[in-house]
């Protein structure tokens, strides 16, 4: 890669090329570890950062496919240590993936997603069972429930 099809500005909000892309202010300084990761300068003010910077990949030394493959399982609703097994990845490490990206989520929703009045919302396509079966409730939670609470 050259440093010209760098698509990723300064992160320094200080310097004078902050967030700019195209002007080829930003280089490659080195490039690090099993995946490849950049690490690249700005020209302008000299601030080192990760290409991964701002991203919930940041500070993860697990490739994005494999990230990808723990999403997915997640995302299916396998649980933890299904998806431990399934992708060979420690499941301290799914948690962490799945916390990282949720909040990185929640970031891009709340700055997006503002002053919508929805009157019905559906999320078809994913689905859980929640709930208890007759047989397992008891007189209380058959009563709630024909109640409407539960």
């Amino acid at each position: 890669m050259k440093d010209e099809d760098i698509k990723i500005g300064c992160i320094n909000p200080e310097c004078a090329d902050y967030q700019i892309i195209g002007k080829n202010n930003t280089a490659i300084r080195r490039i690090v570890g099993k995946n490849k990761i950049l690490m690249l300068k700005c020209n302008t003010c000299g601030k080192e950062f990760s290409e991964r910077n701002g991203t919930p990949l940041f500070r993860l030394k697990t490739s994005p496919s494999k990230i990808e493959e723990v999403l997915n399982h997640i995302g299916e609703g396998c649980s933890i240590r299904v998806t431990e097994r399934l992708t060979g990845v420690n499941r301290n490490t799914i948690m962490n993936i799945t916390k990282k990206v949720g909040d990185h989520c929640k970031k891009i929703h709340d700055k997006y997603v503002k002053d919508i009045e929805a009157g019905e919302v559906q999320f078809d396509e994913k689905w859980a069972f929640v709930g208890k079966k007759d047989k397992n409730n008891v007189k209380e939670d058959k009563k709630k429930a024909h109640n409407g609470i539960m």
